[in-house]
């Protein structure tokens, strides 16, 4: 039961939404929703909760674009980009989304406190910001809202970017606060504003101002309307980035200004263009951390070595004052070497100053007792970041050997120092071999079939294969068991970078009205909970069974192959099966009824009754199936009888 204190949707701490999601405290407001931490009670585990405001969840266009929107930024999977867990609605019709919360503030927190960003580091999170944006941009999702307030710090040196989505829904409505959720004109590009046609290259406009101001700590243009925005790109282009930040190097003001071209064919073509730039851009600059001293000191070593200051010009003073300068001088610098000599045979061992003298200048006379001196200490260079061939580059330069282990790392990282075993600025030994962390990528895993376990037996699989779980969303089943999967996102095969999210969908049973009873498959006694093994095992065939009609309805054909035992599996490779079934353009299929007739150990027999629709008639199929386990997941193995009745 939700209880809100007023209009506002101001929750009652520790109240609970849809009995699963504890609220624990208002973490953040903007123009369209109030985000909330809260406990996931399913899960075990702090999301945050993002509730739409009363005004928008009562249009009812824009709720229903944004339920579309939100299905599709949550299927969008990148380390930079925070994933949505669920969506759903409070008995009070506010709406909500469960996301990733991410404990570390925003970007504008940032510039806000410490202003302008060092020029490293904010390539570093400009590049990460490209990423989600190349992730969204391959699924065809256009961001249209990108600014510091919708990137999140996950930890000090990674961000993410949220809300993908919210912004289309809002721009394909007619809701008359669209100023409240498109956020700050200051970011949008030219063409947004004046309401033309907007793609991948606007979301990189404002991907360039983000950058623009972590530069220099304010946006190019101050604009207070939509209409301003395009005006002022007419009137003037926008000030470089150098003429605020004389830091910032002129290959970096090059990409800005790319980047807040005001024809969007002058931009990046797309964020992989704008990654690989990027990239490039951040292996000349400087590191975090680096003093101006050691800067300074960097450039006198490589510098030819100094020479004697010239005391006196020729070409200045006439001959006859040019004798008494000279002893002034030369009686000067005799002082000093005695001085200089002084302190030296102190504490050099020498049996005269002459001869400490002659071992600072060069002479060393045979017979000068010299105290051992230890092995020469180098500072080691930074190297975190760079590419592993200029990372052995700066080190084989600083006489240092070089040791190299690799380890797995998102796409992004791969080819680059994770890690160096001496950090940069401490001094070894010279010669000392120093050992770096190069990543390689992640390698890509199959998704594995969930379909028709309980849910503890999917959370364990998924551990196992290297894949978390995501969300959760329960739905009604005539045929399905309660608790049991019957879908997954994605589906069953699908190459996956390990430690992304699947989503589940589970059974909890049957639908009010419905006559089945309990939840149970035609033919199976007992519910999931406390159930026989011999129900539980036949849920999990008539899972299958609908996991596999259904997926052919919805057009995922290579989902409905996983579904295949090894028997089929050697009739027809996957390619050709496919081919055939596209070419039948099934629009839908429907289970008319479901009965699993027998399971004996690994095998079972299940009857189907089911219609297809394609673009010219319905057809309706009788067919009986064998099934056989298969890692502990049943497979359709062979057709032992199919018969066409309507």
């Amino acid at each position: 039961m939700v209880k809100t204190l007023n209009r506002y949707n101001l929750f009652v701490v520790n109240t609970l939404i849809d009995d699963r999601y504890e609220m624990r405290g208002l973490v953040g407001s903007g123009g369209m929703a109030d985000v909330y931490l809260a406990h996931d009670e399913v899960l075990d585990r702090d999301i945050a909760l993002k509730l739409l405001k009363a005004r928008y969840a009562e249009d009812e266009e824009f709720v229903e674009r944004f339920r579309r929107e939100a299905k599709s930024a949550a299927a969008l999977t990148s380390p930079y980009i925070v994933p949505i867990f669920d969506r759903g609605e409070t008995e009070d019709g506010t709406y909500y989304i469960a996301m990733e919360y991410l404990p570390g503030g925003t970007l504008k927190d940032r510039l806000r406190i410490r202003g302008a960003l060092p020029p490293h580091t904010a390539v570093e999170v400009a590049l990460q910001i490209a990423e989600a944006l190349q992730a969204a941009h391959k699924r065809s999702v256009i961001h249209r809202d990108v600014k510091p307030d919708n990137v999140l710090y996950a930890d000090s040196e990674h961000v993410k970017v949220v809300d993908f989505g919210i912004a289309r829904a809002a721009e394909a409505t007619t809701i008359s606060h669209i100023g409240d959720i498109l956020g700050s004109v200051k970011y949008m590009s030219p063409e947004q504003a004046a309401g033309e046609q907007v793609g991948p290259a606007s979301d990189l406009y404002s991907l360039g101002v983000v950058l623009y101001e972590m530069l220099t700590g304010r946006v190019p243009f101050e604009v207070s309307s939509p209409e301003d925005v395009p005006a002022k790109h007419t009137n003037e282009p926008p000030p470089h980035p150098t003429e605020a930040n004389p830091e910032v190097s002129e290959v970096m003001d090059a990409v800005v200004m790319r980047l807040l071209a005001k024809d969007p064919e002058d931009r990046y073509g797309s964020a992989a263009e704008l990654i690989g730039e990027l990239r490039r851009v951040r292996d000349t600059l400087p590191l975090v951390g680096s003093s101006p001293e050691e800067m300074t000191t960097a450039a006198m070593g490589a510098s030819a070595a100094p020479t004697l200051p010239q005391l006196v010009s020729d070409s200045i003073e006439p001959p006859h004052r040019r004798l008494p300068r000279l002893l002034i001088a030369l009686a000067a610098l005799v002082v000093a070497l005695g001085v200089v000599g002084w302190f030296l045979w102190r504490d050099s061992g020498a049996e005269s100053i002459s001869e400490a003298l002659q071992s600072v200048l060069g002479g060393s006379p045979e017979g000068v007792r010299r105290k051992p001196t230890g092995p020469e200490e180098i500072k080691v260079p930074e190297v975190k970041g760079l590419t592993e061939q200029a990372a052995r580059g700066r080190l084989e330069e600083a006489d240092l050997g070089v040791e190299v282990r690799h380890r797995e790392s998102p796409e992004e990282d791969a080819g680059r120092v994770l890690e160096q075993s001496v950090p940069g600025g401490r001094e070894v030994e010279k010669g000392s071999k120093i050992l770096l962390t190069v990543g390689e990528g992640l390698r890509a895993a199959r998704v594995p079939n969930l379909v028709g376990l309980s849910y503890t037996e999917a959370e364990n699989r998924l551990k196992q294969s290297g894949f978390l779980l995501g969300g959760v969303v329960e739905a009604p089943s005539d045929t399905v068991p309660a608790g049991v999967v019957m879908k997954q996102d994605p589906s069953p095969g699908t190459e996956q970078n390990p430690n992304s999210y699947v989503y589940l969908t589970t059974s909890v049973g049957p639908s009010e009205g419905s006559s089945a009873s309990g939840g149970q498959v035609p033919g199976a006694t007992g519910t999931q909970n406390g159930a026989s093994s011999g129900a539980s095992s036949k849920a999990a065939v008539a899972a299958a069974v609908q996991g596999h009609y259904e997926a052919i309805g919805a057009g995922s054909f290579e989902e409905a192959y996983s579904y295949f035992g090894p028997t089929l599996r050697s009739q027809q490779d996957e390619a050709s099966w496919i081919t055939g079934e596209e070419s039948s353009q099934i629009q839908s299929t429907t289970i008319n009824s479901l009965e699993v007739n027998e399971v004996s150990g690994n095998t079972a027999t299940a009857t189907v009754d089911v219609s297809s629709v394609n673009k010219t008639e319905t057809a309706r199929f009788h067919i009986v199936w064998r099934l056989v386990k298969e890692g502990g997941v049943w497979k359709l193995d062979q057709q032992l009888s199919g018969q066409r009745i309507g």
